[in-house]
């Protein structure tokens, strides 16, 4: 998904049953025409974190905002009410576009 400076991404999913943290790697380029993280020019820019509590399986959502050096993160736990926010330092990669994988959380 191409994602413009200063636009929010948001993602709702439920964490599984034993599950002890879900994780996002989080995808950029200069360029606007990637259309997968394995093309040219596109890199890994970070992973966010979202740990699990032991024997929970909690409902999240995930939001995050483009700027031109930083992303904020914002992750709430729709089943406590609690919010976290992480802000994550980038080098600048250009003034078009950001492309963020937030598609699928990955348990590893």
């Amino acid at each position: 998904e191409t994602v413009r400076v200063n636009q929010e991404v948001k993602q709702r999913f439920k964490a599984g049953n034993g599950v002890p943290s879900i994780k996002f790697d989080i995808y950029g380029s200069m360029r606007n025409d990637i259309k997968y993280i394995t093309d040219p020019m596109c890199k890994r820019l970070g992973k966010l974190v979202i740990p699990v509590e032991q024997g929970t399986s909690p409902t999240f959502t995930c939001s995050i905002q483009v700027g031109f050096t930083e992303l904020m993160a914002k992750v709430k736990n729709e089943d406590t009410g609690t919010e976290e926010l992480m802000q994550i330092k980038l080098n600048r990669i250009g003034e078009n576009a950001l492309i963020l994988d937030l598609a699928t959380p990955s348990e590893d």
